[in-house]
């Protein structure tokens, strides 16, 4: 199932996908290119195809767990960043990609702020970078709540962000939402609501 998110391409609430790029894509105009969003067992082969950035990103992964992506070029051009994951993703790996141009933020930012967070959510965690290419290495890979991260025969410098500055503005987040929102945000995040994305979404 492909659903539009202002993406170029956006899988939500799939298992076991397969998928093999063909040719170049290009997500400008648009937030990312590429979309995943509570998803169990992907694999992305790349075929050493390029994926140029929306505004936002050039891969956005919230949610779910067990996706790798081969062989894939990320490029920025204007984008924040080439790559988010957040919101409790699990079990990442990237193999052979590159990560080329500088983003305004960092290439691969982990564990930012979610509407999910709203309520308790784990960490982001458990990725590795295989061979793995990274242009603008001195702010390649950025955690907030997020932690794990192996390189393999990977040139990259990993910078965490203080656990005091991620309390405070995680707290300042979550006050502003509640009260723009209500008490269970902008996503309507109830308890509830919560525990069953953490059933389906491998939390």
């Amino acid at each position: 199932m492909t659903r539009k998110d202002d993406s170029k391409m956006g899988w939500g609430l799939q298992t076991d996908l397969n998928i093999n790029l063909d040719s170049d894509l290009n997500g400008q105009g648009l937030s990312e290119t590429l979309k995943f969003s509570c998803c169990k067992n992907v694999i992305v082969e790349g075929n050493n195809h390029k994926v140029i950035g929306g505004i936002e990103d050039c891969l956005d992964i919230v949610r779910g767990c067990n996706y790798t992506f081969r062989n894939i070029h990320f490029i920025t051009d204007g984008t924040k960043q080439h790559v988010t994951a957040k919101s409790g993703l699990q079990n990442v790996v990237f193999e052979n990609c590159t990560f080329s141009g500088k983003p305004k933020t960092a290439c691969v930012v982990m564990g930012q702020y979610s509407d999910y967070n709203i309520l308790k959510m784990p960490k982001t965690q458990h990725f590795l970078f295989k061979n793995c290419k990274f242009e603008y290495k001195k702010q390649a890979i950025q955690l907030w709540f997020a932690d794990n991260v192996v390189l393999e025969n990977t040139d990259a410098k990993i910078n965490k962000i203080p656990g005091i500055v991620v309390w405070t503005y995680f707290t300042f987040r979550k006050i502003q939402d509640k009260m723009k929102y209500g008490r269970f945000g902008r996503g309507g995040q109830t308890p509830e609501g919560i525990e069953n994305v953490k059933r389906n979404c491998c939390l």
